[in-house]
């Protein structure tokens, strides 16, 4: 990790989103400690390996559906391997949880397979309860919003956030260990009716700080799941 700032790539490509809220909701969660850099999935493909090895944690916020496997040449599969091999952490947020839907590495790192395989539902009243039994979500209180919902495959990971949304998965977030990187999957996110909220804001944070190991979570109970443990 980076001396001074913690270095997040933002993904993002292959969805529309609302960019002007984009950028100030990333102005909020990232404090003085995290260094944001945004590009699109095609930019990522193309740095160089020594420019990817200094990022801490990248966050996904993209929904490319050509897995790397169905592109001859395709780049973007090798820079998110290398971001695996070097242990950065990883942030997959919404849509991005359903990219890439037959791509074994991305079913790893997501915690499932069968992602085609899923429902979406807009403008759910979505009741969030964290989880005490993690770092990530041990103090966040709370909290109702407005939201799109995802019904998908259950995923393997410690669960963070849970609902009783009936339209909606019961499991919102969850953390995992993939190789070396720490992993943390965010099912809520679709606009700012969620991105305004501080519970949503700060559970992004601490996702990204944890992910990318950071002092404030370094010696918390890390009770991820997956393949591996930390």
């Amino acid at each position: 990790m980076s001396a001074t700032r913690l270095r997040l790539a933002v993904i993002t490509g292959g969805h529309p989103f609302d960019v002007l809220g984009f950028h100030a909701l990333l102005h909020s969660v990232c404090a003085d400690d995290i260094q944001a850099y945004p590009q699109h999935l095609e930019d990522l493909a193309a740095a160089p390996h020594a420019t990817l090895q200094q990022y801490d944690a990248a966050l996904f916020y993209f929904f490319p559906q050509a897995g790397p496997s169905d592109v001859p040449g395709s780049q973007p599969g090798a820079a998110i391997a290398q971001l695996l091999s070097a242990g950065a952490g990883l942030v997959v947020w919404h849509h991005a949880l359903l990219a890439y839907p037959r791509w074994s590495l991305w079913d790893e790192v997501v915690g499932c397979s069968g992602r085609d395989a899923f429902t979406f539902h807009p403008g759910q009243e979505v009741r969030v309860t964290p989880s005490r039994a993690h770092a990530i979500t041990a103090q966040l209180p709370g909290w109702t919003m407005s939201d799109e919902t995802y019904v998908m495959p259950e995923a393997d990971g410690a669960p963070l956030l849970e609902t009783d949304c009936p339209r909606s998965q019961r499991r919102l977030a969850w953390a995992r260990q993939v190789g070396h990187s720490r992993v943390v999957c965010l099912q809520p996110g679709h606009d700012q009716q969620c991105w305004r909220m501080a519970g949503f804001q700060q559970v992004l944070r601490e996702s990204i700080r944890w992910s990318a190991r950071t002092t404030m979570h370094e010696h918390a109970p890390d009770q991820a799941a997956g393949a591996q443990r930390a």
